[in-house]
């Protein structure tokens, strides 16, 4: 299994929400899947990333957002990372700052059906550090494979550059200051083509570039261009009051457009071990520049349909090359889109925009047709179905049925509200909201109908069935119960009527007749049982003529 991270402030930021700032924080890395680009929206803090299923060619979408809750970064924080495929899905690690200016690590596994990532673990890394970070720290990584782990570079708060390890088993450790040289800016950036071959570049002043080579003895190795150091050996122990640059030496080209403040720089290595820094530059253009024959110098430009210009001065980028087969991507924004400048065997292609990912589809079923009505065909009409599919026909018959059930449907449904309307019109009248009690026969307590009236005079819900919803008569209860005396109607009575009555209420207002049930010996409880009764009432009996006779 191929395990390539060649971590660099990388360069991608696409159409965000409007009034979003570009990011300076971007990385990006290769895996055997396929290249993968993060990077930082400056105005909401969030971390964006390509779809991480996109295989060869990355897709962006601004929907897709590292959830980082427990650790969110801060805004305008350094980032990098890298990450592998292990034959089944892609794996990320990514490293920030959070708002305390310490590293934080978050590794991400891919769903390969969405191609979105998905959080496995977040931590701080960076409490083993000697001494605090800078709050202008860079971030750069690189991943040497199963046994050696992970390898991150930072500044420090005198901006000297250190290096946190990580071997699978262990736990993160501060390894070593690399660099007591203090750089001039953030911009940072790491490659490797071995153990013992590992390469970090960063902006040292407004003329030269730093180089810092890990080398097989153990040392780490500290060179400058186009202006070299004074000295021959400058390595990790030499203190920063003994690195100075050689003004004696005569430099052999100067960096172009260069001022030592680039947002971020990149760092590729390719099969003949020839290795090349990138940066744009403060007039928006690529610039390279590659070590041949243990010499560095400038490399020629190519045409605009290659190298795109930035959109904007010291544009951040990302570099991200794979040693073994020599192939290269370069991205940044051009024309508010991400670019990715491509090089393939050291052959290089039109620049393109990474494109937007395709839209899940979902398999929605057709919606059914609206039922419709056909007349009746002629025999001109059977002429012309006779050329007819059998499907057709099926379909015909089909629409025809569904129209014929909708007639009778709206038929039966007409039907239905008259009768109900012409119930409505012969129901028992009620006039003035007083209920004509003899229009009723009583009710025996052994029927299962309710009775039509409660305690305070409410009708039962039994008998509302058809009218209106009316008022309650809370508050004539109330003032029932407490056996008002007196020509003043009672409180809060505005507005409440009774069933179908125009008027005001008139059960208590009096002078009207108010009429009442005859007395009845009708009970409408059940009987209580095991209860004697002081006075017993005589049931009455009817004659044929359902006449009472006396008792």
């Amino acid at each position: 299994m191929r395990l390539l991270a060649s971590p660099s402030p990388l360069a991608t930021l696409l159409f965000f929400t409007s009034g979003a700032r570009l990011s300076h924080a971007m990385a990006a890395w290769f895996t055997d899947f396929g290249p993968q680009v993060i990077l930082q929206n400056d105005t909401t803090g969030a971390i964006h990333y390509t779809t991480c299923n996109s295989d060869d060619q990355p897709t962006y979408s601004v929907d897709n957002v590292f959830k980082l809750v427990e650790y969110p970064p801060k805004k305008n924080t350094a980032l990098t990372g890298s990450g592998y495929y292990d034959s089944q899905k892609t794996v990320a690690s990514i490293y920030y700052l959070d708002k305390y200016d310490v590293v934080v690590n978050a590794v991400f596994n891919c769903n390969m059906t969405t191609g979105l990532f998905e959080l496995d673990g977040n931590w701080v890394i960076s409490g083993v550090a000697p001494l605090p970070l800078s709050p202008n720290s860079g971030l750069a990584t690189v991943l040497l494979g199963n046994t050696e782990g992970y390898r991150i570079y930072y500044h420090d708060e005198n901006m000297a550059i250190n290096e946190l390890a990580y071997k699978p088993g262990g736990d993160w450790r501060h390894k070593a200051v690399i660099s007591q040289d203090p750089q001039y800016s953030s911009a940072i950036a790491a490659a490797f083509t071995g153990n013992e071959n590992i390469t970090v570049v960063t902006a040292r002043d407004t003329e030269n570039i730093a180089v810092t080579r890990y080398h097989a003895d153990t040392t780490w190795r500290i060179s400058t261009f186009p202006h070299p150091l004074q000295g021959n050996l400058i390595t990790q122990d030499t203190s920063a009051e003994n690195i100075t640059i050689n003004s004696t030496v005569q430099a052999n080209f100067t960096l172009p457009s260069w001022n030592g403040k680039p947002r971020s720089m990149g760092i590729s290595i390719d099969p003949k071990h020839t290795r090349s820094v990138w940066y744009i530059g403060e007039d928006k253009n690529l610039y390279q520049i590659s070590n041949k024959n243990w010499t560095w110098s400038h490399q020629n430009s190519q045409a605009g349909d290659i190298w795109p210009v930035a959109d904007s001065p010291n544009s951040p980028l990302a570099v991200v090359g794979d040693f073994n087969n020599g192939n290269l991507r370069i991205y940044y924004q051009v024309n508010g889109s991400i670019a990715e400048v491509k090089s393939e065997n050291g052959e290089w292609a039109k620049w393109t925009t990474l494109p937007v990912p395709e839209p899940v589809k979902a398999e929605l079923p057709a919606p059914p047709a609206s039922p419709s009505i056909s007349p009746i065909p002629t025999p001109d009409d059977e002429t012309n179905m006779a050329g007819l599919s059998n499907g057709a026909k099926v379909g015909l018959g089909v629409g025809i049925a569904l129209g014929v059930l909708l007639v009778i449907g709206l038929i039966t449904a007409c039907v239905v509200h008259r009768r109900k309307r012409k119930a409505r019109a012969s129901a028992p009248s009620f006039e003035n909201g007083g209920v004509q009690v003899s229009a009723y026969e009583p009710i025996h307590s052994s029927s299962s109908v309710s009775p039509l009236h409660s305690s305070y005079g409410q009708p039962s819900p039994g008998s509302m069935a058809g009218y209106p919803v009316v008022a309650n008569y809370d508050h004539y209860a109330a003032w029932e119960k407490q056996n008002y005396m007196g020509d003043v109607p009672p409180p809060n009575t505005a507005g409440l009527y009774q069933l179908d009555a125009t008027g005001r209420p008139v059960e208590l207002d009096s002078p009207r007749q108010v009429f009442e049930m005859s007395d009845q010996p009708y009970a409408h409880e059940l009987p209580v049982v095991g209860v004697q009764y002081q006075h017993q009432v005589s049931q009455p009996t009817y004659d044929g003529n359902n006449k009472q006779q006396q008792q």
